[in-house]
């Protein structure tokens, strides 16, 4: 039996899913409790000469519900010694949901298979830190799950996967490595399939995806009477996942059978008699309210339903305020109007008005709705710009600045094997965050890895600053941007 001590009583539920034995035992341990006390019993028992290690992980909870900081680890041995070898580092993108850890010896385990239980395992903490102690000498391959079924396996279709940049080498008992940052991704490579539809109206019938749609998607559509023709198909606005297609005038009540290319599912609607009387409404707009755009910027209106594709001859209403600005106005798709003005913004507080009587949507119905487009206009004389150091490398870095005032739009900078400083300018004032990493390819991505082949992920580099950028003025990133793993391996042994 193990005994584990806390120090107050805990959501006994909470604690036992994040209970972890390595190397995992053949038989699910036992668990029980008596008071503030967890006995675990291994079924199959200890291995001789073989150094153990549990953990407790970090979702467990006390009775209040407060979480754990960080996972707790202890070691012992069934032999004369206790390895002492340390593999640790950071998962990126844990904050928020259960991340499991895998750990397995290369030399044991040549093809590791995160479907299956690991013979190491572990939980990163809040802050992604994560842990393996006592381990002895070996060559280990470190996975991470975003487990969000907490059966400590992988789901390739709903969960995300993190793939080490590199191996963990441990060749003493002793030997502690401090692996590069892993990053948590989708693996989910299969498309988008439907899984329900409904009419909304004599012309228009919604389809859910079970993820993110990308189009074109290629759609049939039969009734009794034979092919019901699609006129358009587009994306909610609100939503990616959600198709809709405008058809040619239904028949009520006919039953018509819908399958989208690719995928086995029919979903079934009946015909809708109804018309379509709503008037459209934009309901994004960009620039947002508030933003700083660039002069030039133009301007995107995103409706709920698919417009009519005509010429807008006057797009903006007059105010005292402002005149009507000249440029050129199209359709980028079916519910998207797209404005690039002729001539840059003045460098101002821009307010404009839309003129609800200049288009109208598919049934013909014109928009109602007054929508102001405001935002803060900026020349390029008022930019700003960021300007950092990274560690030489002998394979390009790429540098990225993601605006995290403005829907996280991204700008990046290759930096050439053996250059160790980037300048990106043209930033607009704001909060950004600038990450980078190694392009071992040259392909101008961030490589995730993969399974089958296996192949590991493309180092990131550290750190990830947040810093501001200011109009006119040169900020300087005062951190270099080096590989996440190298200042802690230079370290000596710890207890």
């Amino acid at each position: 039996e193990i005994e584990v001590l806390f120090s107050e009583a805990m959501d006994r539920q909470s604690v036992e899913r994040a209970v972890f034995v390595s190397p995992t035992p053949v038989l699910e341990p036992r668990l029980s409790w008596k008071g503030r006390r967890l006995r675990i019993m291994l079924e199959d028992g200890l291995v001789a000469d073989r150094t153990y290690r549990v953990s407790i992980g970090a979702d467990g909870r006390d009775e209040n519900r407060n979480k754990m900081t960080g996972s707790y680890d202890f070691t012992f041995s069934t032999g004369n010694t206790i390895s002492r070898g340390v593999v640790s580092g950071k998962i990126r993108g844990a904050a928020g949901q259960t991340t499991v850890v895998a750990a397995y010896d290369v030399d044991e385990t040549p093809d590791p298979d995160p479907g299956t239980r690991a013979p190491y395992v572990t939980q990163a903490g809040e802050d992604g830190e994560y842990r393996f102690p006592g381990l002895g000498v070996g060559r280990y391959r470190v996975l991470a799950i975003g487990d969000r079924n907490q059966d400590q396996v992988l789901d390739r279709a709903t969960e995300f996967l993190g793939i080490a940049t590199q191996d963990a080498h441990l060749g003493t008992d002793t030997s502690i490595v401090v692996l590069s940052d892993i990053k948590l991704v989708s693996r989910d490579t299969a498309r988008a399939r439907p899984i329900a539809a409904r009419t909304v109206n004599s012309r228009r019938i919604r389809i859910k995806m079970n993820k993110m749609a990308h189009l074109p998607l290629i759609v049939g559509i039969v009734g009794k009477s034979g092919a019901l023709d699609i006129e358009s198909t587009y994306l909610a606005a609100e939503d990616s996942s959600i198709v809709f297609l405008l058809t040619e005038l239904q028949t009520e009540g006919e039953e018509y059978q819908i399958r989208v290319s690719g995928h086995d599912t029919t979903l079934v609607v009946k015909g809708d008699g109804r018309n379509d009387r709503r008037a459209p409404r934009v309901v994004r707009v960009a620039p947002g309210t508030g933003h700083t755009a660039h002069a030039q910027t133009s301007i995107v209106l995103t409706f709920d339903e698919a417009m009519r594709a005509d010429a807008v001859d006057r797009l903006w209403a007059v105010s005292d305020s402002t005149g009507s600005p000249a440029g050129n106005v199209f359709w980028s798709s079916q519910n998207t109007l797209v404005f690039e003005p002729a001539d840059p913004f003045d460098e101002s507080d821009i307010v404009l008005r839309l003129n609800a009587g200049a288009f109208s949507d598919a049934a013909g119905n014109l928009a109602d709705e007054e929508v102001d487009v405001s935002f803060k206009a900026i020349s390029e004389s008022s930019l700003g710009t960021v300007a950092g150091v990274v560690n030489p490398m002998s394979v390009p870095v790429v540098v990225e600045v993601v605006d995290l005032d403005r829907d996280r739009s991204l700008k990046t900078l290759r930096v050439s094997p053996g250059d160790t400083t980037f300048v990106l300018g043209d930033l607009l004032p704001g909060r950004y965050q600038i990450q980078a990493y190694v392009d071992s390819n040259d392909d101008g991505e961030w490589g995730a890895g993969a399974l089958v082949p296996f192949t590991f992920s493309e180092s990131l580099l550290a750190p990830v600053d947040t810093v501001e950028v200011r109009s006119r003025w040169e900020t300087i990133v005062e951190a270099r941007f080096r590989n996440s793993s190298e200042s802690k391996n230079n370290q000596g042994p710890t207890d």
